[in-house]
């Protein structure tokens, strides 16, 4: 495993609080992470290449780096919280730097520039940003004496900056609530298929980073990488290594990603019903120890279900569980909490290679097969579908819940699996426990179990905000397929996958290209049917320099509409 020197212009090594000559400079084998937790001072860890903490002390204003890719990070806040859509950036395949971005002839937006870390989308005078709002906007966000940040012709890669400071910057960030949501909803796909991509084996979701790279301030051809961002518990955290960030991520084992697996914040997550003991009709449900009737509202405390089938269950319960009057038990929890109570009910904690591998199929399961209600997913407790515990969940399996956080199965074969069977159509956790005991991580067991899947993300966030308008859903695709022969002789047109539709609730409709999504308010008019058409192509050229010419986009959908749909004659009376 190897292990990254970090090293700035001015630097100091920090040993049992005390730092060394100037002269000094750590060895290869060791990494560099600065925790500021919002108190006291920010600290920093020494760690070796076996993940042992060589050293900790408090971070003083003499240790500086150069900010490299952290700037963008600034920008896309920036822009994120003052509510600004730039223009998407045109690859012309003229500029090396495009390479970080996306393929000649192709375009890339805000969410994707970020994650794979195009300087080029974000150049302040691309977009345009005014310096004196800028500097406005820095100095009442976070500190006006940070003149790193707030002069924007400063705000550069090599710009050398105290790390106190920057992660002071990002910490106070946490008060700005939209704009961290969805910088953070976009940093974890740094982990999944950003410039961090592969890291997630050792860090899950546990980590919302910024990856950056630069030059070696004192060695020829050489780099400095790591990475900045949020912990789980809002902390923020920056670190540093010899070699480029892939190369710092890459290597860690889990006694130093374990320095940044911290409890999770309390935040939103979308909930999940679920119907208990679909199968079993219940007789009397009892509390404990009195053996008391039980009549309909909460359950807390300890129960007993007596079941007509003559079994009974007794079980503790401090939230989430109701009791209906026709003698029904009702569930409504977090998702993190379902996901965990699945564990408990369905497999072990141990092997951990393989419950994370399980914690992620028991989502993604539920993701593809559950109904949804109001913002719910709803599902029964039940061997066709998923067994949930009546119990309250073992911290052992919260806390693989919360690791796994968001990460789901991607492709198209069916998520199936079962205790101890394996076969074509469904995998095993006997299986899953194998794989592990040979020595394979959670994403290692999911590629043998369903070759050409990979990791991904539910954005829980935007999935929350989406009211499903499956009719329209439904007549997108029936229009689609018969629009597809003259979007066909258009260049750069790609069918889109699967599309989302939500209610607009006000405003203009509009496209998610992230999300494969459009929210619009209904389908009643030609009017609304163009606008669905509009947004579709948005989809449908997403890749091409058409997608974001509003001309074209619009001419387009009065074609599909007006003339290939059938609703020319129509409108024109």
């Amino acid at each position: 495993m190897k292990y990254l020197l970090f090293f700035t212009a001015i630097i100091f090594i920090f040993n049992s609080g005390c730092h060394a000559a100037e002269t000094d400079y750590p060895s290869g084998s060791t990494l560099w992470i600065a925790i500021y937790t919002g108190t006291g001072t920010a600290r920093l860890f020494i760690t070796d290449k076996n993940g042992d903490i060589s050293s900790v002390s408090s971070i003083e204003d003499s240790l500086t780096a150069p900010l490299g890719s952290l700037w963008k990070l600034f920008v896309y806040i920036y822009i994120t919280d003052k509510g600004i859509i730039p223009e998407p950036y045109l690859c012309k395949g003229k500029d090396p730097d495009e390479i970080f971005c996306c393929k000649p002839g192709h375009a890339i937006r805000a969410e994707e520039a970020l994650y794979r870390s195009c300087g080029l989308f974000f150049d302040p005078k691309r977009l345009r940003i005014d310096p004196q709002q800028w500097k406005s906007y820095w100095k009442d966000k976070v500190r006006p004496d940070f003149e790193w940040l707030t002069r924007i012709e400063t705000l550069k890669p090599d710009t050398p900056v105290r790390v106190r400071e920057l992660l002071t910057a990002l910490y106070q960030i946490n008060t700005l609530r939209f704009a961290l949501s969805k910088t953070q909803s976009v940093l974890s796909k740094v982990l999944t298929q950003g410039t961090a991509k592969g890291a997630v084996r050792y860090l899950g979701n546990t980590v919302k980073i910024k990856t950056f790279t630069w030059n070696h301030p004192v060695l020829k051809d050489k780099y400095i990488g790591g990475f900045a961002g949020w912990l789980n518990d809002g902390a923020s955290v920056w670190s540093a290594g010899e070699g480029k960030s892939q190369d710092v991520l890459s290597g860690w084992d889990s006694r130093v990603a374990n320095l940044l697996n911290r409890p999770r914040a309390k935040t939103w997550e979308p909930c999940v019903e679920v119907r208990f003991f679909d199968r079993y009709p219940i007789d009397k449900i009892l509390k404990m120890p009195d053996e008391e009737s039980v009549g309909s509202g909460p359950l807390k405390g300890l129960f007993r279900i007596a079941f007509k089938n003559g079994n009974s269950l007794t079980f503790k319960t401090e939230r989430g569980l109701y009791c209906e009057k026709a003698l029904s038990i009702f569930g409504k929890f977090d998702l993190s909490e379902y996901v965990a109570r699945v564990i408990d009910r369905e497999i072990e904690t141990e092997p951990v290679e393989a419950a994370k591998a399980f914690a992620i199929l028991i989502r993604t399961y539920l993701i593809r097969n559950a109904a949804q209600n109001r913002g719910c997913f709803r599902i029964a407790d039940s061997s066709d579908f998923q067994r949930v515990s009546v119990q309250s969940p073992t911290d052992a399996a919260v806390n693989l819940s919360y690791w796994t956080d968001s990460l789901i199965l991607t492709g198209r074969m069916p998520v199936n699996y079962r205790s101890d069977q394996t076969d074509s159509e469904s995998f095993s956790w006997t299986q899953a426990k194998k794989l592990a005991g040979e020595g394979c991580y959670f994403d290692e067991i999911l590629r043998i179990a369903y070759p050409g899947s990979g990791i991904g993300l539910m954005d829980i966030r935007e999935n929350a905000d989406c009211e499903r308008l499956t009719h329209i859903e439904s007549w997108l695709r029936l229009n689609a397929d018969k629009w597809q022969r003259y979007l066909m002789s258009l260049p750069g047109y790609e069918p889109p996958e699967k599309i989302e539709v939500c209610r607009l609730g006000s405003g203009n409709p509009y496209s998610d290209i992230e999300k494969n999504r459009i929210t619009v308010r209904s389908s009643d008019t030609v009017e609304d049917k163009i606008s669905i058409a509009h947004e579709y192509l948005h989809l449908a050229f997403k890749n091409h320099p058409c997608g974001t010419d509003e001309n074209f986009i619009e001419n387009t959908a009065k074609t599909l509409i007006l003339k290939e749909g059938g609703e020319y004659e129509r409108f024109q009376n």
